[in-house]
């Protein structure tokens, strides 16, 4: 009794402290989400940056090796791999356009958005103004190999990929 108290206890408490975690996909591996963000190296000792716009336009830049802007065949998924719609663009004119034509369906489906190709912060924030929306800068490559992508923009859905 007093084991199961105790359990329990953690369990609310980590989930009170580090909130509740968000599956994406479950594809029955275990995949290292550090390729899907940017990578940051900080020193030991963190020191606010002195050169606080130098530093987040560093971070705002992200190419995805394996995606370009491009034509997306519908292939249906083998079986129910993603919990959550996530939707893949860049800030090229295909994505943009793909991304303002889609945005009401895309937030009505409760899809998640990443931005996988950007040059830098003034990139970001013409995208953002252009569509109205902020996205997560992440490399793309993690999908790409995950679900044979090439290119997008791409919604890649519960049991299909679709652009």
């Amino acid at each position: 009794m007093l084991k199961a108290f105790v359990v329990i206890s953690i369990s609310l408490f980590s989930s009170l402290v580090f909130g509740k975690a968000v599956v994406v996909g479950e594809l029955g591996q275990t995949i290292d989400a550090r390729q899907y963000i940017p990578s940051v190296n900080l020193p030991q000792n963190i020191q606010k940056p002195t050169h606080t716009a130098e530093a987040v336009s560093k971070n705002f830049v992200v190419h995805s090796l394996l995606l370009t802007p491009g034509k997306v065949a519908r292939q249906a998924l083998s079986k129910d791999v993603m919990r959550t719609p996530v939707y893949l663009v860049g800030t090229d004119d295909l994505s943009i356009k793909w991304l303002k034509h889609y945005l009401p369906t895309l937030k009505a489906i409760g899809a998640r958005g990443y931005l996988v190709n950007v040059n830098g912060e003034q990139a970001y924030n013409t995208f953002v103004n252009q569509v109205g929306v902020k996205l997560l800068p992440i490399s793309g490559d993690g999908f790409a190999k995950t679900y044979h992508l090439t290119h997008y923009p791409v919604l890649i859905g519960k049991q299909l990929i679709e652009q």
